[in-house]
């Protein structure tokens, strides 16, 4: 997927308000914003639109989320980590490994009641954060940039 230099970093952002302390998950989060990408519709047409619109990820627009003003410094290496990471997924190397839209971590027990009568299916866990997906339907498969399989957490660092 080639993505701008202003997408890439907006990836970036939203990847490290949302979870600069959970490396592990760094790569779900990722994935979880281009299957949003992918699939279109509500939740946006590109990564700019989808990271920005209201209430898909707090930290970017979430009223009185702490992250939102959170910016990272001059050569922060957790930043740098995730840009990294957003390169890494983007060049279309990786093959996608979740079909998961939804994730929600610790204080959180269960999926907030705001997603609605959706039916989720887990699609993994790494440490305080858990991912899904929609039980119906399934991830369109026109786009095929990446292939998608079964979510294996177990194997990302």
């Amino acid at each position: 997927m080639s993505l701008s230099d202003y997408a890439k970093f907006m990836l970036a952002l939203t990847v490290w308000r949302e979870m600069s302390n959970t490396p592990r998950a760094w790569r779900m989060c990722i994935w979880v914003i281009l299957n949003r990408v992918r699939i279109g519709g509500w939740w946006g047409h590109d990564v700019v639109s989808v990271v920005t619109k209201r209430w898909q990820f707090t930290s970017m627009s979430g009223t009185g989320d702490a992250n939102l003003t959170r910016w990272p410094v001059d050569g922060e290496a957790v930043f740098a980590a995730i840009v990294k990471e957003v390169d890494a997924l983007t060049d279309g190397t990786v093959p996608v490994q979740t079909d998961a839209v939804y994730y929600f971590s610790l204080p959180l027990t269960s999926p907030p009641p705001a997603w609605g009568a959706v039916e989720l299916v887990e699609g993994g866990d790494l440490g305080t954060v858990k991912f899904y997906r929609p039980a119906r339907p399934p991830l369109p498969q026109t786009t095929p940039t990446h292939a998608h399989t079964t979510p294996d957490p177990s194997h990302i660092e």
